[in-house]
């Protein structure tokens, strides 16, 4: 199994920038979404489709893991999708969750999860988290969706801000619940 290095150095980085140009404001550019994108995994084999007004990440910056990432840079808005092939795993859905979810959340300085909630994205079953997380003295919210796809597993990790997570949980659930291909 993968581990999961989910705050790497250049995520640090680039995140402490994005911080200082936070002084905008909230001005609801998430309201105004103009278009889409559909961006692909380099093996074209999964997918999520985002807002023509976030970027794709593909220097892997954000997570080395992640088979797809994308963010909204002036917005503090950020996507990883980490997929797992079942047939390499001897795990029941539930046994996955626990054991990636464990693990990543143990990397931050202090973190709360609230109930999973049980939902279906792209037909298959999944279970939706909201986490409230503390890293560098830094307050983020999480929206964690675990999905237990016919041929892999994935997890799809969406965060911003805390201050901007009421303003931002319907675009990251709908960018969550595009993902092809599991």
């Amino acid at each position: 199994m993968r581990t999961y290095y989910f705050f790497t150095i250049p995520f640090v980085v680039s995140f402490f920038s994005l911080l200082a140009g936070c002084g905008y404001g909230n001005n609801n550019q998430n309201k105004h979404i103009t278009g889409e994108q559909i961006i692909y995994s380099e093996d074209s084999l999964f997918s999520i489709t985002i807002p023509k007004t976030w970027v794709q990440v593909t220097d892997y910056s954000l997570n080395d893991a992640a088979e797809l990432q994308a963010e909204k840079p002036l917005s503090s808005q950020y996507i990883v999708v980490l997929i797992e092939n079942k047939e390499d795993l001897d795990y029941t859905f539930d046994e996955w969750i626990k054991t990636v979810s464990d693990k990543f959340f143990d990397t931050f300085d202090d973190s709360s999860l609230s109930d999973g909630e049980d939902i279906l994205i792209d037909h298959q079953p999944a279970k939706q988290f909201e986490a409230n997380l503390l890293h560098k003295r830094v307050k983020l919210t999480l929206l964690a969706t675990y999905v237990d796809g016919e041929n892999h597993f994935a997890q799809i990790l969406a965060w911003t801000l805390a201050s901007k997570y009421k303003s931002s949980v319907e675009d990251l659930k709908a960018i969550t619940n595009t993902i092809k291909g599991l």
